[in-house]
């Protein structure tokens, strides 16, 4: 392992920038699963809501890139 890469870790970490990310996939899982609750599929032809489990991984990938959207600088 290189030492400057430890370093980034650390100050990536240090500076609590991750929260951002797992703030955003706990909003994101908890909106998926709301999401797999109103819109029940029960023949299982739509992928999307059928199964609550994909509906979460789809709400916590939402989650991170909504989360990882770069700041507007005016």
């Amino acid at each position: 392992m290189n030492i400057f890469y430890l370093y980034n870790v650390y100050m990536f970490m240090k500076k609590g920038v991750y929260m951002r990310y797992v703030i955003g996939a706990l909003i994101g899982a908890g909106a998926g699963y709301i999401l797999s609750l109103i819109t029940k599929c029960t023949t299982g032809t739509c992928p999307l809501t059928s199964n609550a489990f994909t509906t979460v991984l789809i709400g916590i990938f939402a989650g991170i890139m909504l989360a990882a959207k770069p700041p507007i600088h005016k």
